[in-house]
Parts: C-alpha cells; structure tokens; sequence
C-alpha cells in the first residue's frame, strides 16, 4: 500500500513539473506556418498514397485533434486561442512522456525485479538525464526539443511513443507469450501503441523496426544450438514465437513502401549516400 502510494504520488509531481515545463517554462507555442497548416487539417488514420507524407498518421491525426480541442473545450474558459494551443499540447507532450517514464518503471521493476522505491528512483534519474543537458547556454537542449509546435507532433512524440512500446516490449521475457494472456481490451491497446509508433515517423520508428528484427536474430541464434540438424524447425520456432515482432517488421516495410510514394520523399530525392551514414556513425 506504501509503495503504491509512493508511485502514483511520483507521477504526479513528475506529471506537474512536465506541465509547469512545457507551459510556463519553455512553452509551446503555433507560429510557423506548418504549425497552423497541420493543426487545422485533418485526416483518416489511414497510409494514404502518394500524399505529402502518406505514413505520418500518428501527428496528422493528432495534430488536429489537439487543435479541435483547444478550440471547443479550452478557447471558451481562456479567451485567447494561441495560449488554448499551448495547454492541449502541453498536456498531450506531458502525458506521452509520462507514459514513456511509467514504462521505464515497469522494465526496471518487471524485467530486473527490482524493488517499487528503487525503480522510482532510476524513473526519475532517467527523466533528470533527459533534461540535464538543458543549461544555461544558447546551444544547449533537453532531449525533448523541437524547433516548433509541427516538429513537436512529428519528431518529439513519435520518438517517446516509440520508446515506450519498446520498453513494454522489453519488460517481459517473451511479449508474444504475455500477449496471449492479455484481456481484449490490453490488446487493443497495445495493438494500437504499435500501429501509431511504426505510422508516426520513419525515422523514430526504426527504433522498434530494429528491436523486432533483433529480438528474432538473438533468438534465432540462441535456438540454433538446439536444432542444429533442422533449420525448418528452427524457422518454423522463430515464426511461431515471433509473431508480434514479425509483424512490426511487416508494417515497417508498408509504412516505408507508401513513405516513397510520398511527395516530400521525391522533393528530397532518391539518392542514399551510404559513406555519408557511416562517417557520421563515426563522428558520433
């Protein structure tokens, strides 16, 4: 009873310092033209090919429905539209890395059985380190920042959502074997975490398209020493128990196959400087 106290009452002061964050100290605010183009454009959560960014469903779903709150639910108590923005989204970026730190409690807790007071001390360390390169310098940023309101929805929130579907994943030893005894409505839930995350950004996604594909390799080589003498076996193991991360990957390719047919990818060009890719790994 103590130790659920002590987490729901850390999450709400982490709750709360990420709204005074977000609100008052560095709030966000709709200026850029792509803010106020985007928050009023709505569209189906659907890949729509050939459109300007045909994969992007989670921010040009979202994007939309922050604004469209902010106009019916926060304009008529603040009287003033651009500040009734900066609330919705301060709320929505607060609440997705809330959700993002309540996950790292639960890899800490679950994966490592690690006790609920210490996990609540490396939750919060974890969202200190996110913020502690934000110094008193002009250069300096906290992992969350964004040049504005529609890098916010498209770079910020993809990446935390991403993260966090990660970390659940993580948590468990085997997610395909905890997803079966998931109620409906678990599984709906999730199901829907991984289809927002992979049709958010390309960019951020990658990192829940590389632990699916990790996650079947290590296990791949983990089983081959016991079924050395039969690699259909071994597939037919590795299919069976891998269908969640099979089928993250599968909804990768498609977001990335409808992502080509994009007209932003044909503004940017085709060409794949692999050399560039590797010597920035290098400065790294």
């Amino acid at each position: 009873k103590v130790d659920r106290c002590l987490i729901i009452i850390t999450q709400i002061i982490i709750f709360f310092f990420l709204i005074n964050f977000f609100l008052i100290q560095c709030p966000v605010v709709a200026y850029d033209c792509d803010d106020w183009l985007y928050i009023s454009l709505p569209r189906i959560p659907l890949p729509l090919w050939g459109a300007w960014n045909p994969s992007k469903i989670l921010p040009e779903t979202l994007m939309p429905v922050a604004g469209w709150t902010a106009v019916h639910l926060i304009y008529p108590i603040t009287g003033n539209y651009v500040h009734s923005i900066t609330i919705i989204c301060a709320l929505i970026i607060s609440l997705c890395i809330l959700f993002m730190c309540i996950c790292v409690f639960d890899f800490f807790n679950k994966r490592f059985s690690i006790s609920a007071r210490a996990s609540i001390c490396l939750e919060t360390l974890f969202l200190i380190l996110c913020f502690a390169i934000f110094r008193n310098k002009q250069t300096s940023r906290c992992l969350f920042q964004a040049r504005d309101l529609n890098c916010l929805f498209n770079y910020t929130i993809p990446g935390v959502l991403n993260m966090a579907v990660v970390l659940i994943m993580l948590s468990y030893n085997n997610i395909n074997t905890t997803f079966k005894k998931w109620n409906i409505g678990k599984k709906c839930c999730f199901i829907s975490l991984i289809y927002f995350a992979v049709f958010s950004n390309l960019f951020q996604s990658e990192m829940i398209a590389v632990y699916a594909f990790s996650d079947i390799v290590f296990d791949l080589a983990s089983s081959k020493n016991h079924m050395q003498n039969n690699h259909n076996k071994q597939i037919s193991f590795s299919l069976k128990n891998h269908k969640i991360d099979i089928s993250i990957l599968i909804l990768w390719i498609i977001a990335a196959i409808f992502e080509k047919s994009g007209g932003r990818s044909g503004y940017i060009g085709n060409e794949f400087e692999l050399s560039l890719s590797f010597n920035t790994l290098k400065a790294m």
